[in-house]
């Protein structure tokens, strides 16, 4: 992958660079519910996978708005203009248990989708 962006921190961070391909981009971080300090450890063991750059930022929309606001327009650009392809799987709602097994058991590279 050209980028992964990991919101979830711990021993994930490290699998996140290793799953993105060298010299890619692997942004960490933090909406609530974590301090600076948290974030600066998990980019601090992130950065041990050389090749990658790794950045991080903790906040979020409430913070910072008027950032946020900025970032999600090119975000959405980039998206709608085809410079990225994001991997999502999607399941049925009825599958709510199997899509759980499935991010526990770490066996899904990104998001998962329940569609009704």
């Amino acid at each position: 992958m050209d980028a992964t962006f990991d919101p979830v921190d711990g021993p994930l961070v490290v699998r996140s660079c290793r799953r993105t391909r060298g010299g890619g981009t692997v942004v960490v971080y933090r909406m609530t519910g974590s301090n600076t300090r948290d974030l600066s450890r998990a980019l601090a063991r992130a950065r041990v996978i050389p090749g990658r750059r790794v950045v991080g930022f903790f906040g979020g929309p409430a913070k910072q708005p008027a950032v946020f606001a900025v970032d999600l327009r090119r975000l959405l650009a980039l998206l709608a203009d085809g410079h990225l392809h994001p991997q999502v799987t999607t399941m049925p709602l009825t599958g709510v248990a199997e899509a759980h097994r499935r991010l526990e058991g770490h066996r899904v590279l990104s998001k998962v989708v329940l569609l009704t």
